[in-house]
């Protein structure tokens, strides 16, 4: 799919990817309707800004919405918890190499 430039400069001034704020704006909107849950964890290990990189997009193959901050050392995470659980987010943390609390 090709994207004009005027799709992609609002991505590019919020610093967002494109990629994100497609799957965002898909996902934000339905949330409220289906309940989906918000956590905020501490994350240890984070060596760089790609090591927050590698656990947002290990969580999003799984359907979980992942922010994470390597200056701050948090993941915010929204879930939907007939799918997901807290147990499989740290579980697939850990198993990149991070700790979460």
């Amino acid at each position: 799919m090709i994207k004009k430039v005027y799709d992609i400069l609002p991505a590019l001034k919020s610093g967002v990817s494109p990629r994100r704020m497609s799957q965002q704006s898909s996902i934000h909107p339905h949330n409220k309707l289906r309940g989906f849950l918000k956590r905020c964890y501490k994350v240890k290990g984070m060596d760089c800004a790609s090591c927050a990189t590698l656990i947002e997009m290990d969580l999003e193959d799984v359907g979980i919405m992942a922010s994470c901050s390597y200056s701050k050392q948090t993941l915010k995470v929204e879930f939907d918890p007939q799918k997901n659980n807290e147990n499989k987010i740290k579980e697939i943390v850990e198993s990149s190499g991070y700790s979460i609390h």
